[in-house]
């Protein structure tokens, strides 16, 4: 089974996940999870961990292993999405290195076994010369100096003084994709998403939902859907939400601040008008990411226009709808049944 299945088995996966319900004797500070298709969610981690362990590394695998092992949630499955996402693409970079590698190779066949054509030489030098310049530049940027280095060489020379320069860097070559793959390996290893540590409390001191919306006010139709499924929640669930409408007389920056402190679950309306706003970059989200890593504050991630997402620090968040789809593409009827489903999973 391919990567791609496993991802897509998953996301189906996730819609079965559901909340056991508790005695009523008993109150606790979180929830307990279970799947309505048990065998068919654990043959699925099964499948999962036998594809990581032949096509990553051992301590990718192990992660892995260590989250499935732990109780079935909604934050520990989308923990499990992040990793396989992150194996995906470390099995296209490792097609892009092949790729290189079979220029390389290419090069050095026809010049060890032909030779006799300086066109052809030169141009199997430029391909070559062209895939790890891009895959560098992708990996290192511009004002890396390896980059620089390799970039800088004169594919103009002739296939003779090519040959020869190719011998000449061809160790420093080697060690400059060694290292560039080792930068993106550790860069898409890294969890995606922290887990909250929380302890059981006696009975009668449930722990509240604080729920914090950030949004642009551009976007404040979405938000104002959002609110009614918010009101039900609050109804139905130990939780209390707030928007900055809410804001009252006194210092309205302190009360933003207090709202945002207060909070265990930020739910953010992501758009071109979100991530190009001064104030939810300057003082909302850093607080917001800051208790997501050291507190393990939920962050329900929702796209409501079209944007530049995966460029923003909150790409390494799933989010409740893929970004190329967002809810200004989505009929009322489909934005309802997404929040709904969303306030489910909390």
């Amino acid at each position: 089974m391919s990567i791609e299945e496993l991802l897509n088995e998953g996301k189906s996966l996730r819609d079965t996940i559901a909340e056991t319900a508790q005695p009523e004797d008993t109150i606790r500070s979180f929830k307990i999870y279970h799947s309505t298709n048990e065998a068919h969610y654990d043959l699925w981690l099964i499948k999962c961990q036998e594809y990581l362990s032949r096509n990553t590394t051992p301590d990718f695998s192990r992660a892995f292993s260590a989250i499935a092992s732990e109780d079935i949630s909604p934050s520990n499955h989308d923990k499990m999405l992040s990793y396989l996402t992150a194996a995906s693409q470390i099995r296209n970079e490792k097609t892009e290195i092949d790729a290189i590698r079979e220029a390389e190779e290419a090069y050095k066949r026809y010049c060890e076994e032909f030779g006799n054509n300086p066109a052809i030489s030169k141009r199997l030098f430029v391909e070559w010369h062209t895939k790890t310049v891009a895959y560098l530049y992708r990996l290192l940027g511009e004002g890396n100096g390896d980059y620089k280095m390799f970039k800088s060489i004169d594919v103009n020379q002739s296939a003779e003084e090519l040959n020869k320069l190719f011998w000449a860097i061809n160790s420093d070559y080697n060690l400059m994709l060694i290292k560039a793959s080792s930068v993106e390996s550790n860069r898409l290893m890294a969890p995606s998403i922290k887990e909250a540590q929380i302890e059981e409390l006696p009975v009668g001191e449930p722990v509240k939902s604080e729920i914090f919306i950030s949004y642009s006010h551009k976007d404040a139709k979405y938000k104002d859907m959002l609110v009614p499924h918010l009101k039900v929640y609050a109804q139905q669930s130990n939780a209390n939400f707030w928007d900055d409408t809410m804001i009252g007389h006194g210092e309205w920056k302190k009360q933003i601040e207090e709202a945002l402190k207060r909070s265990n679950i930020a739910i953010l309306l992501i758009s071109d008008h979100f991530l190009s706003s001064d104030f939810i970059i300057n003082n909302e989200l850093p607080t917001i990411l800051q208790k997501a890593e050291s507190e393990g504050t939920t962050i329900v991630a929702i796209v409501v226009r079209p944007c530049l997402f995966f460029k923003s620090v909150l790409s390494k968040y799933q989010t409740e709808n893929p970004p190329e789809q967002p809810l200004s593409s989505m009929s009322e009827n489909d934005i309802d049944q997404l929040f709904v489903k969303m306030l489910s999973g909390l």
